[in-house]
């Protein structure tokens, strides 16, 4: 099978860059804050 070549039709600006790393730690925050809440909430049903 052929390879087709990669030709984004799109440029990652340093502000576009700067745009994704926020979503990604905000998305880290939220599954840290998840972990905590499922940890308090198995201490209730143990």
């Amino acid at each position: 099978m052929p390879t087709m070549p990669f030709n984004p039709k799109f440029t990652i600006t340093p502000k576009i860059n700067k745009a994704l790393a926020e979503i990604e730690s905000v998305r880290g925050s939220l599954d840290a804050v998840k972990l905590g809440l499922n940890r308090v909430s198995d201490s209730f049903t143990k």
